[in-house]
């Protein structure tokens, strides 16, 4: 499917004697586009894949600071034990092999790993390709894990297939080490203790017969008869004199579906391969989850999205229910969001009813969230703004700022817009022309000559982030696309 993705790309350049950097904003019509953002080191690990989560997933490693998977020709635990060390978990690892979280992309890195276990790295083991990224192997062999913390007793944690941090199979932790619960007398109370026990105050859903997918380990408890108080499972009644010991099979596995109230306004990401910074984005209205038509879904929104996460560096825009289609009641569509507004609800719209908009599930809105960005970067937001004009915002120290429009004229526009890929006509727009930004206005006074890479290459006359200016004073750019 055609899926619209805006999306900074930073191109390196080398001639005999100098690297310059251009970077633009381009549409692609892409699939694999999930960690385009990552800028990674090399022996940086992440775990991605369907039904990944920060926990298990297709292992990436990263070398020349990209993205590349491991074969599991020889994969086993002592591999999987340096890639959780990596990513802070020092409980007992599963190893997955033959792609068993989906078929990843980019090169294939390592074949034959022998890792002793106490490696700080995957190229500090011995593997058995001569020349990394030289492998004979396929992307159905992609190697993966499922990590663990060393637990205490009393802890929960949900697993299984298509799990995230809301819903699984219940595992139950006893004597540092992770077992499941029976699900006979499995009900809502039960499953009420788990959810408020991993921070859900919503409603709670049991779940039976392995529903989330067969766990492993020991049956620690059956019977239960929990009021829906209990700070712990262990704090239930249950029918087993001694735990661990049920009679029960890992088929009658007990499940739960976690959900919390939340407040009008508020952001979470979901879906295939969602985490953290990435997915379909649910937004809050009378205290439920919906979502948000794709329809004028552009940078504007995705900017808002991440900053109510927390994360101030690059968004990326994406449509068409590329993490999976979301559910509940489609809130809004043709969202015009300036780039400042303090949530999703405080942007215009194109339906006169919140929920009520003829969109379709398949054209659900979505993110990719940065925690930073390269300084000197340049996007281009605001009132009106498009992948060729708006206002100029630039990178510095991982937040944007803005740019002062004392002295701007067409020589800044043309670097501006040199840089985003535009070498047509360039007009300089002052005084907030497309709407007023937040955060720090980062220069003033500037004197480019048009033929600076960046604009942190031209004079100007402030300490970076220092000026006397405002924001009804930020500059844009409007540049030629032809």
């Amino acid at each position: 499917c055609w899926c619209k993705v805006f999306i900074w790309l930073v191109i390196y350049k080398l001639t005999c004697n100098f690297l310059s950097l251009w970077s633009f904003t381009i549409i692609i019509d892409s699939l694999p586009i999930a960690h385009l953002l990552s800028v990674c080191n090399d022996g940086d690990v992440q775990l991605v894949g369907i039904g990944s989560n920060v926990t298990q997933g297709t292992v990436h490693l990263c070398y020349n600071h990209q993205w590349g998977v491991v074969c599991d020709n020889g994969w086993d635990i002592n591999d999987a034990t340096v890639v959780c060390h990596l990513l802070g978990y020092y409980g007992t690892p599963v190893v997955f092999a033959n792609a068993y979280f989906g078929q990843s992309n980019g090169p294939i890195l390592l074949t034959g790993l022998a890792c002793t276990g106490t490696e700080t790295s995957l190229f500090s083991c011995s593997h058995g390709n001569c020349v990394i990224a030289s492998t004979s192997c396929l992307h159905s062999n992609d190697a993966g894990v499922m990590c663990s913390y060393v637990c205490n007793t009393g802890d929960i944690q949900l697993v299984g297939s298509g799990v995230n941090a809301s819903n699984g199979t219940v595992q139950l932790c006893y004597n540092h080490t992770w077992g499941s619960v029976c699900d006979n007398g499995w009900d809502t109370n039960d499953a009420t203790v788990v959810c408020h026990q991993l921070g859900y105050n919503g409603a709670s859903v049991a779940f039976t017969n392995a529903y989330f997918g067969q766990s492993s380990g020991s049956i620690l408890l059956t019977g239960l008869a929990c009021t829906g108080t209990e700070s712990s499972l262990f704090m239930c009644s249950h029918s087993n004199n001694l735990v661990g010991s049920t009679g029960c099979l890992h088929s009658n596995d007990a499940g739960v579906k976690c959900s919390y109230v939340c407040n009008d306004g508020d952001v979470q990401l979901v879906g295939i391969g969602s985490n953290v910074t990435q997915g379909t984005v649910h937004l809050c209205y009378n205290h439920q989850w919906g979502v948000v038509c794709d329809n004028g879904w552009d940078i504007n929104e995705a900017i808002i999205t991440c900053r109510l996460l927390g994360y101030y560096g690059d968004a990326v825009a994406i449509s068409n229910a590329y993490f999976g289609q979301g559910n509940g009641s489609i809130l809004f569509t043709g969202l015009r969001c300036t780039g400042t507004e303090s949530s999703l609800l405080s942007c215009t719209h194109g339906n006169a009813l919140i929920g009520s908009t003829g969109c379709l599930h398949t054209h659900d809105s979505g993110v990719i969230c940065s925690p930073d960005c390269k300084s000197g970067r340049i996007r281009l937001i605001g009132n009106g703004s498009s992948v060729s004009q708006g206002r100029v915002e630039m990178c510095y120290n991982n937040q944007y700022g803005t740019v002062c429009s004392d002295s701007w004229d067409t020589n800044e526009a043309i670097v501006i817009c040199s840089q985003l890929g535009f070498f047509g006509a360039s007009i300089a727009f002052r005084n907030g022309y497309f709407g007023q930004g937040t955060g720090m206005i980062l220069l003033s006074g500037l004197g480019c000559t048009g033929t600076e890479p960046s604009l942190l290459s031209c004079s100007f006359r402030n300490v970076i982030g220092s000026t006397t200016c405002s924001h009804n004073q930020d500059a844009g750019v409007a540049c030629a696309t032809s």
